[in-house]
């Protein structure tokens, strides 16, 4: 449900942005097309995340890797005793519990000028391994199940503020890389 409302905002701010673009009022004259490179920090489910961007006039490009310092537990490759945690279901007296690995994000942003920053908002498609364990209840132990492989559509926006003529910083949010601060140098 908040994907609908996500992909209809996105759709009236592409919509009413590229008519509005060319028509504000401090614009007194044509503008040289923006050029910048970013790097975004973030902390999400699958821990922390990174990623690179070069911006083109209103258009940026970015790429993220997620899964740094992530919260998957220690565990053994195999069980000693030769019990096989492949099979389903489960042996009697364990679990299974899935953990975020690593996602690997390319994504596409749409950017609104303001006097002072830019909002902006893209869509993008994510790679995911997610690591299986089977967990021992009776001693908390843990074993590596197999992994689970996913992609899809991801969704990011945020603000960037302009620090200075060159520099700015930024707050966003991504659908996969969570919470996310992005640090942006610009030219002409």
């Amino acid at each position: 449900m908040l994907k609908k409302y996500f992909v209809l905002a996105l759709i009236f701010i592409l919509q009413t942005g590229l008519y509005a673009q060319k028509g504000d009022t401090y614009y007194e004259e044509e503008l040289p097309a923006l050029y910048g490179l970013h790097g975004e920090l973030g902390y999400g489910g699958a821990g922390l995340s990174a990623g690179l961007g070069f911006r083109y006039d209103f258009v940026s490009l970015s790429i993220g890797l997620s899964g740094f310092a992530n919260s998957i537990p220690n565990y053994a490759s195999y069980k000693a005793d030769g019990i096989n945690l492949t099979t389903n279901p489960l042996p009697d007296g364990f679990t299974e519990e899935s953990y975020e690995a690593i996602i690997v994000s390319f994504d596409a942003a749409y950017n609104y000028e303001f006097e002072i920053g830019n909002a902006y908002a893209g869509i993008g498609f994510f790679a995911q391994t997610d690591t299986v364990l089977a967990k021992e209840v009776s001693t908390g132990d843990y074993f590596r199940r197999g992994t689970i492989n996913s992609s899809g559509i991801c969704f990011n926006f945020g603000f960037d503020y302009y620090w200075s003529e060159h520099l700015g910083v930024g707050l966003g949010f991504h659908s996969k890389k969570g919470i996310m601060a992005r640090f942006s140098y610009y030219w002409w």
